[in-house]
């Protein structure tokens, strides 16, 4: 037990790092990269509303929006570091050894629940290889 709590709070910990680094515009000076990102985490991990969180981090209405609003964009700029397209050439050996799913799934490369994300990558330099297909929800109209 001891072994997943240590590793959470490194993972905090770099988190915290990593974002404060990229933090050029901090929304406070008063706050800290890890007060924000705790925020940010317990928010989410509880869903509190917007009046539970002034009264835990005692901060104003706006105070709570405006660290939420910019330690959420945050992450964002970590995508192009962390975050690549999958291989063309390999499909997932979960995919292969499952006669359920291979050889129908071979060339698929992403599931995509999300319509208009999908149509927002596709109209900016995300393309789809020929021959491959990304897989979507059947609630998602055809693009």
């Amino acid at each position: 037990m001891n072994f997943h709590y240590d590793t959470k709070v490194k993972v905090f910990i770099l988190l915290s790092k990593k974002l404060e680094k990229l933090d050029y515009r901090p929304a406070s000076k008063m706050l800290h990269m890890n007060e924000q990102l705790s925020i940010l985490i317990y928010i989410f991990g509880n869903g509190t509303t917007n009046c539970q969180n002034q009264d835990r981090f005692q901060h104003s209405r706006e105070k709570v929006s405006c660290f939420l609003k910019h330690v959420i964009q945050m992450p964002c700029r970590l995508g192009p570091t962390y975050i690549s397209e999958p291989h063309v050439n390999s499909t997932h050996q979960t995919i292969k050894s499952n006669p359920k799913y291979s050889p129908f799934y071979d060339w698929c490369l992403v599931y995509a629940h999300d319509a208009p994300m999908l149509q927002h990558l596709r109209g900016n330099t995300f393309i789809i290889p020929q021959g491959c297909f990304y897989l979507a929800d059947a609630g998602v109209e055809s693009l």
